[in-house]
């Protein structure tokens, strides 16, 4: 964003299957330090993600149901909390 633009943030989102994924030798992880805790709204997230048959696959694919809700607990505990969602702060204008 530029100053005067209505979006003042760029958050960078984890993409199971696809995030973990990097060139040998590249020290890009995802590292995130924006957390939302999602506790209450990952059953939606869950049931939602159902509409997306195709992408899914079965556990111990990333992309499984069973290890979307696993990362969303997992991201959750490092932060205090039951589930979150992980980002990555890309630009901010305050």
């Amino acid at each position: 964003p530029q100053p005067g633009h209505p979006v003042k943030e760029l958050l960078f989102f984890e993409v199971p299957s696809s995030t973990e994924w990097r060139p040998p030798g590249s020290d890009q992880v995802f590292a995130p330090d924006v957390f939302y805790d999602i506790t209450d709204t990952l059953p939606k997230k869950l049931n939602a993600l159902q509409a997306y048959e195709k992408e899914l696959r079965p556990f111990p694919h990333p992309r499984s149901l069973r290890a979307v809700e696993a990362l969303a607990h997992w991201r959750g505990a490092t932060v205090g909390v039951s589930a979150a969602e992980a980002f990555i702060s890309g630009r901010r204008i305050v």
